[in-house]
């Protein structure tokens, strides 16, 4: 390849990107993906372009997903919407709530928190918590990927460089969707951003004072230390005093990867959907609540120690949790190899 052919596709490449940018800021996912479809229809040169990102992301793919979802969520609500969305999608999909707490999880003050292993990690949680009232902590862009799902998320802005690059533990597929995405994002500055997320941590707390159910993902959808926000969340609500009806609901995406996710979107035939749904089946498995001020009893930590005590609880309580499983899963292949020799 010639030096000018490759200043020409990385120009045309910039060009396609910027165009983009531009049409999901103005009209979100509907007009980003009516950009796309059009763009990767135009010359010879972009057309190339657009086959370099899809080698290595489902870019189309992942834009007509993200269709659907918000248009199940508009005509069925939240919930349905979600159950409706992965099911029409092929994923495998299964909901665990401990039997003697779902009129409590579903009705009750609730600050549900838990890992964030993939793209479906909101749309399950919807799906799984039967209430009107959910509202998700999530980065501002998801309201943009899904409108519709706009009056169930409380909007917060990562305060670092959005367009730096991606941490390594996320894949390296997800890395190249996020930088995509990000490149869509407005720029923000460090202090608008820190008082956007005061103020959605402010709403989050007084919807919960309400009665309502708030979600959050303290690790961000990535590996490592996890954010201090819910433990400001909880150091606020700990200091009402009436807080004995408060919930703490933790919950672990299991059996799902971003690149799971990705692989489902992208395959074209049936059959690659059959070897997915062979797969053990994605679950989203809740804990048995905890009222609020159990956790802070004779302390009085700060929001990041009470954000670690919270992650250190959350690590024991679904490695035992896994344990107690494999336990179980070898006492009934025992009982079956018993039962056999009869």
């Amino acid at each position: 390849m010639s030096l000018g052919t490759g200043v020409s596709r990385e120009r045309s490449l910039r060009s396609v990107l910027d165009d983009l940018q531009a049409a999901f800021q103005e009209g979100g996912i509907p007009a980003l993906r009516k950009a796309y479809h059009q763009a990767e229809h135009m010359s010879l040169a972009r057309r190339v372009a657009f086959r370099l990102v899809g080698a290595v992301y489902p870019v189309a793919r992942v834009l007509d997903a993200a269709v659907l979802v918000d248009d199940r969520i508009r005509e069925l609500g939240p919930h349905l919407g979600c159950r409706a969305a992965l099911n029409e999608l092929g994923f495998p999909w299964e909901v665990s709530l401990p039997p003697e707490d779902v009129s409590a999880l579903r009705e009750r003050p609730l600050v549900a928190y838990g890992n964030h292993p993939s793209l479906l990690t909101p749309f399950l949680v919807l799906a799984a918590l039967d209430r009107p009232d959910v509202r998700i902590l999530a980065v501002d862009s998801v309201a943009r990927l899904v409108p519709h799902l706009a009056p169930s998320l409380l909007s917060v802005v990562p305060t670092f460089d959005r367009r730096a690059r991606p941490r390594l533990g996320l894949g390296f597929m997800h890395r190249v969707g996020l930088s995509l995405l990000n490149r869509m994002e407005p720029e923000v500055s460090g202090d608008a951003a820190r008082a956007q997320n005061r103020r959605a941590l402010e709403e989050a707390a007084s919807h919960v004072r309400d009665g309502g159910c708030i979600v959050v993902c303290p690790g961000g959808g990535a590996p490592g230390r996890w954010f201090s926000g819910i433990g400001a969340l909880l150091k606020s609500l700990g200091d009402e005093s009436d807080r004995s009806s408060l919930l703490l609901a933790p919950f672990q995406e299991q059996n799902c990867t971003y690149k799971l996710v990705y692989d489902i979107l992208a395959s074209r035939w049936p059959s690659s959907r059959k070897v997915a749904r062979r797969r053990p089946p994605i679950r989203i498995v809740f804990s048995r609540p905890v009222p609020v001020p159990s956790i802070l009893v004779s302390l009085s930590p700060s929001a990041p120690e009470l954000t670690g005590l919270l992650e250190s609880h959350y690590k024991t309580l679904f490695r035992e949790a896994a344990r107690d499983e494999t336990a179980s899963g070898k006492r009934g292949k025992a009982e079956e190899d018993q039962t056999s020799d009869f």
